[in-house]
């Protein structure tokens, strides 16, 4: 029956790396005996096993004997993981034991190692028993404790640490005095999710044949790799859509933000984390409103539902520090989030693959920082993490933009002498039902507010050169212009101006489309159009004839620029 190299190797990781060769020693001893002036050496191979599964990597047949393993070092040079640390500490000499006429090897473990193994009180083991204790802990519920209690008994007993593994994934350790040795992984890089299994290595041991004794030991134990993910929505709070990658909202709205990330799988200290770091980059249209909230869930089905989360860190918490920024060098305030020490002891390992998710919310700006047309204004999230190995680590970036828009509106006069500061126009938002108000500033209106009645609204007027700007317009929505005030003798638009302004910088105007422009230097800013404001009809003056000479009914939307001609309404004239 063929052997599979993998399931050969997460038994010996799992249960005692080389005891296939202890066991050898036992049953199959060399004719030589060990030489007791030599000394042993271990080289240890670290591959990426979920990457080769994952790429259909074929290596069975292959075994792990303590020997040299060409066929599975050329299967797996492309999966090399470098920058793990092995950690050895010798616990035991090589004895023989007489018993009941039988000869055998055994090890003598130090009471403290051998009351993890096992709480029976024994100290002596062969091969076999150690394999056996090992293996009713790997795997197993417990075994998370169980190999931190190893990984701990190697750290408290000054173990020796090898050379991290380099590009070619791996290490060594020479000059060892012959004995038994338990290896531990001490230190994985930021992709490592389940770390080695400790393990026994005898040095010598025997080799597969039986014949003779491996002085260097060659050991090929596996990893799995995992990443955290990343990703940011946002929505605006009166918007009528689910969280998404982009949103629309006018100057002044609170949009929602939220960030999701799967923390990655932890299997030991050895591969605990020990950053995980958040960076918010929100552009100077945006303001944090200083509310962040954590929360776990058990998956994103459970976050998405509002199940109630599995742990909770409010604003305040001690888990995670908080810094807010104005404005730094790019431009950008920023949101720092870190994971205090407290934070990381509640993560490892008790949250390990849970889904952490960050909510804060921003206020859009009424000001000139707001970037308005369909750039957008972006909120980058960037994480930085690492495992136990802090000098790897890695990152992840996701983002979101809130789109704004606005009008552009030219105001004339059919015999080009009216005034049009004179002017005044009212804006309502037919999709909210609300009317628009708004501050002017260096004569663009910003938008900030809502107004429920029309007095409320704020009077538009075009600047002197007929020009009038509103920016912080939420796309997708509909609109009514309705100018409410013209110059004397001119007569007002009949009808008001409906106006669609889409999410993706298109816009009509009385279901027509509409051209839509930049403004400083902003791609697809601003709806622009035309309003014509004409004369009023010439009326018989006082002791005329007393008859009309004609009446000028009625002026109409003409564009595909777009003009506005007026006529007919009258509202609001000047004295």
């Amino acid at each position: 029956m063929k052997r599979s190299f993998w399931r050969v190797l997460a038994l010996a990781a799992a249960a005692v790396l080389t005891m296939g060769g202890l066991t050898q020693a036992v049953f199959a001893a060399p004719e030589d005996t060990i030489e007791e002036g030599r000394s042993g050496a271990l080289t240890i191979h670290k591959y990426d096993i979920t990457g080769a599964e994952r790429d259909g990597v074929d290596t069975g047949g292959e075994i792990s004997d303590g020997l040299v393993n060409e066929a599975a070092e050329s299967a797996l040079q492309d999966y090399a993981i470098e920058g793990v640390e092995f950690t050895y500490l010798k616990v035991a000499d090589i004895s023989t034991e007489l018993e009941e006429g039988r000869v055998r090897i055994v090890y003598d473990l130090p009471e403290d190692l051998a009351s993890i193994l096992t709480d029976s009180g024994q100290e002596r083991f062969t091969s076999d028993e150690i394999n056996a204790a090992m293996q009713a802990f790997l795997p197993g519920e417990e075994c998370i404790m169980f190999k931190n209690s190893l990984e701990d008994y190697v750290a408290a007993h000054d173990g020796t640490a090898m050379e991290l593994t380099g590009p070619d994934g791996v290490t060594a350790a020479a000059e060892l005095p012959l004995g038994l040795y338990l290896i531990a992984e001490t230190k994985v890089p930021e992709n490592v999710m389940s770390s080695v299994d400790p393990f026994f290595v005898s040095l010598p041991m025997t080799d597969p044949a039986g014949e003779q004794w491996i002085y260097d030991v060659s050991a090929y134990p596996k990893n799995q790799t995992d990443a955290p993910t990343l990703e940011k929505e946002v929505r605006s709070t009166d918007d009528r859509e689910l969280f998404a990658e982009t949103a629309t909202a006018s100057e002044g709205d609170i949009l929602e933000f939220r960030i999701f990330s799967r923390l990655p799988q932890i299997s030991s200290k050895a591969t605990y984390l020990t950053r995980y770091d958040y960076d918010d980059a929100m552009c100077k249209g945006v303001k944090y409103n200083e509310d962040t909230r954590i929360c776990f869930y058990e998956n994103q089905e459970d976050a998405d539902a509002g199940k109630a989360p599995v742990a909770v860190w409010d604003k305040g918490s001690d888990s995670f520090a908080l810094v807010y920024t104005e404005p730094e060098e790019d431009g950008r305030r920023h949101m720092r989030i870190s994971m205090t020490e407290k934070g990381l002891e509640e993560i490892n390992p008790a949250l390990s693959g849970k889904l952490m998710e960050i909510r804060y919310t921003g206020t859009l700006q009424s000001n000139a920082d707001t970037i308005p047309g369909t750039e957008g204004n972006p909120n980058d999230v960037k994480l930085t993490w690492s495992r136990t190995n802090t000098e790897k680590y890695d990152t992840l970036e996701d983002d979101t933009r809130t789109f704004t828009f606005g009008i552009r509106l030219q105001k004339r006069f059919s015999d080009e002498k009216g005034d049009t500061e004179k002017v005044q126009f009212i804006l309502h938002n037919d999709t909210d039902d609300h009317y628009i108000t708004a501050e002017r500033d260096g004569g663009l209106y910003y938008v900030e507010g809502k107004a429920e009645a029309e007095n409320g609204a704020t009077p538009f007027s075009p600047e002197k050169d007929g020009w009038l700007d509103i920016t912080g317009l939420e796309g997708g929505d509909d609109y009514t212009l309705t100018e409410i005030r013209t110059d004397r003798g001119y007569t007002l638009l009949r009808d008001p101006v409906r106006i669609h302004i889409g999410e993706d910088g298109t816009a009509s105007v009385d279901s027509r489309e509409a051209e839509v422009v930049s403004r400083d230097e902003h791609e697809k800013a601003a709806l622009q159009l035309a309003v014509l404001n004409t004369r009023e009809p010439d009326l018989p003056r006082t002791g005329g004839r007393g008859t009309l000479l004609f009446t000028l009914a009625g002026g109409g939307a003409v564009l595909a620029g777009l003009m506005m001609t007026s006529g007919g309404r009258k509202k609001g004239r000047d004295s």
